[in-house]
This record gives structure tokens, sequence and C-alpha cells, in this order.
């Protein structure tokens, strides 16, 4: 492999990394719009990695260097791994499991939002992680990390429920709240799991599943 190729493969390789990067905080921003900037920031620095290879490329035709200095054949394999590595890595980022949220804290920013969008899809491959498949007692265990910061004054969630004419003797909105984790914003950031209880029988029903920063929210029924 030539100087030119190694330059040009090394250069592909940030681009789609890059690229992969710029969309994980894309993705985050669908739940925590507090990580809008990361986005920002990471999708300028794909552009410039971008124009940087675009920019060589028409620096050596203006130079007079031909194709032949650069082996197409390595780019593209070059390409190709890069591609297929961010689709592997990134999978493994941001896809949720129990597991992963019990025992990797790195990567609870990332798959917090596969979770919230689990709630609300048609995925069968992915049922287990729905968590109206369980209890309220069941999905404690399964999301509280840190019990002492589930309940906080840093945080405070309330229900309002305007001109709302549900029979209240019948039911009633309560919510579940549970640490997540520290955010790149340096925010604390919690889930919230949202149910209907029906006061006839005594069971619940999910009605949402969010995550919200530090603060005070009052939720509009």
């Amino acid at each position: 492999m030539n100087k030119i190729s190694l330059k040009f493969s090394i250069l592909l390789i940030f681009d789609v990394f890059s690229a992969m990067i710029t969309y994980m905080f894309f993705k985050m921003t669908t739940t925590v719009m507090n990580n809008l900037p990361y986005f920002i920031i990471s999708l300028a620095v794909t552009i410039i990695f971008l124009a940087i290879t675009v920019i060589s490329v028409v620096k050596k035709y203006i130079n007079g260097d031909e194709l032949y200095d650069v082996n197409i054949k390595i780019l593209a394999v070059s390409c190709a791994i890069a591609i297929l590595g961010s689709v592997f890595l990134y999978k493994h980022l941001t896809d949720f499991s129990f597991e992963k949220w019990q025992s990797n804290e790195n990567l609870r920013p990332f798959i917090v939002t596969d979770l919230c969008e689990l709630q609300y899809s048609s995925n069968n491959k992915k049922e287990e992680y729905k968590l109206n498949r369980y209890t309220r007692e069941e999905v404690k265990e399964l999301l509280s990390i840190n019990s002492e910061k589930d309940i906080s004054d840093k945080f405070i969630f309330k229900f309002e429920i305007p001109g709302y004419t549900l029979d209240e003797e019948e039911y009633r909105f309560i919510a579940d709240t549970y640490f997540a984790y520290r955010g790149f914003d340096f925010k604390d950031y919690w889930i919230v799991v949202m149910y209907v209880e029906d006061l006839q029988t005594g069971q619940y029903r999910l009605s949402r599943v969010e995550v919200m920063p530090e603060g005070t929210h009052t939720y509009l029924l």
C-alpha cells in the first residue's frame, strides 16, 4: 500500500466513523434534546473530514497526479470495512438490553433511546424489553441502578390534568422514576415510567416511558 492509498484509507475510515457518531447523537436527540449541541458538533466534524477527503482528491487532479497514485481497490476495501465496522459498533452501542443497562454505565446515554422507542414499536424480536410485560415491582428490579437517586430533590415529576373528565374514582395516573445516568452536559437524567391504575382491580397499564433531565417536569394529560 503506497502512502497516498494509506492516507485516503485513513480519511475514509474517519469519515464513516464520524458519520456513525453523528447519527448516534441524532438518535439521542429524539429523546434527550439536551444532546443537540453534541449532535451539531459531531456533524461539523463529519463535514470537516469529508471536506478534507474531497479537497485532497481535487488537489491531486490539480497537481496533475493520475488515479494510478491511488489504489481504488484498497480504498474500496477500507471503506467497506469502515462501514461494516461502524454498523456492528453502532448496534453494540445503541441496542438496549437489561444486562447492558445494569452493568455498563457508559452505554446508558445511548441505549436509553432504544428502550423508550421499543415501548411503542412492533418489533417482536425485542418483546422481552417491553415494560408492559412486567409488573411494577419487576420493572423496578430491571431498571433501578441507584435506589438512593431514584427519588431526588434534583428531579421532580408531576402530572397536570387540565379539564380532564376521567372518573378519578376508577382510574388514576401514577409514575415511577429511576435514575438513569450522568449526561454529557453534566446533568443527571431519570427514566419516568408512567402508568394508569385501575382502582377497581388494582392493576396497572403502562402509559408512557420517557427520559428527562434534572429539574421540575410537568406532564400534561
